[in-house]
């Protein structure tokens, strides 16, 4: 955590998680608490969740892994999924007539940027080495291997 905090590509994240919280609080102060509440109390997490991200970056930054920050961590990734679920499930549920499009729009996007910096940014920031042992744990051969055991003619080398 400490490497992608300081990479081009974590401060690139911490930056937006900022402008996440901000935009976020900005709508859920716009909007009615009448209006579609748990599509609200879904945009109040992510504000958490993302304000909580950035100051747990910071204190691994300065301190490192102390203060049971790891298992917040987890506890939090855990919660996150499950909002996930909840907020993919309202949205469904609902619509931008029904809710306002200002909160409906903002948890989608929410979602996307959601689903965006978990799944897609991590991977993109993994070695070439670190990716093949990726691979191999999952049991998907590299294409160098794959080209030898696919070509009769070569033989391995005898080692004695």
């Amino acid at each position: 955590t400490k490497d992608f905090n300081t990479s081009p590509m974590g401060v690139t994240v911490n930056i937006l998680e900022v402008l996440a919280v901000g935009l976020f609080s900005y709508v859920i102060l716009e909007t009615e608490s009448t209006d579609c509440g748990a599509l609200r109390a879904v945009l109040m997490f992510y504000a958490f969740f993302y304000a909580y991200d950035l100051a747990s970056s910071l204190i691994v930054l300065a301190f490192g892994y102390k203060f049971g920050i790891h298992y917040i961590s987890t506890l939090m990734s855990v919660i996150g999924i499950l909002n996930l679920v909840t907020a993919i499930a309202l949205c469904l549920a609902n619509s931008p007539d029904s809710c306002g499009s200002l909160l409906y729009f903002t948890v989608v996007g929410a979602i996307c940027f959601k689903v965006t910096v978990d799944c897609c940014v991590p991977t993109l920031m993994l070695s070439p080495e670190d990716t093949k042992i990726m691979m191999e744990k999952i049991g998907v051969k590299s294409s160098a291997e794959e080209e030898q055991s696919q070509s009769p003619d070569v033989v391995p080398p005898n080692i004695d």
